[in-house]
């Protein structure tokens, strides 16, 4: 509410569990990228469709080859082309950033890698590229005990092999 400054519920979107989803206008109407629960550091993007009644459902996917399906940030348009910052997730969560390039062909929406990034030194993280006017925000991350947290991550995935939940080792 921009009066009170409180955020208000005003419609539910898509009834499915999605993750970092981020809308645009491309073709003749609004998309959606998305990442689902629980694989949600996949290679695996989803594209939904809004209807008529301004809810969104799963229209098709797209396939990448590695682990860069989870958005990084808002889709952006430089120029007449779209671009999708997308989170780099083979080995961890924030490994880097992957920008995209949008490409809308015959009513299909597909991708094209047109850099990566890294975070920078010093930093462990980057998985947040946002723009707002002339705002750009990033979001790095760091660990302040390094060696715990590799220990704390093996011990993660060791029990989550014990449980037969292997798939979820990056998540």
């Amino acid at each position: 509410n921009d009066k009170t400054d409180v955020l208000e519920f005003d419609r539910l979107l898509s009834n499915d569990p999605l993750t970092d989803a981020t809308l645009f206008d491309v073709g003749p109407g609004k998309k959606m990228l998305t990442t689902r629960v629980p694989e949600t550091e996949t290679n695996k993007v989803w594209i939904y469709a809004k209807n008529e009644h301004g809810v969104y459902s799963e229209e098709s996917h797209y396939d990448f080859k590695d682990r860069v399906a989870r958005n990084g940030g808002s889709v952006f348009k430089v120029n007449d082309t779209f671009y999708r910052p997308a989170q780099i997730c083979n080995h961890t969560y924030g490994e880097g950033l992957c920008i995209q390039k949008v490409n809308y062909n015959q009513g299909k929406i597909s991708f094209t890698e047109v850099r990566r990034i890294v975070p920078p030194k010093g930093w462990q993280r980057i998985h947040t590229l946002n723009s707002l006017g002339s705002v750009t925000v990033v979001d790095l991350g760091r660990d302040k005990y390094p060696i715990l947290s590799k220990c704390f991550r093996a011990i993660r995935a060791s029990i989550l092999i014990l449980i037969g939940e292997k798939n979820r080792i990056n998540n």
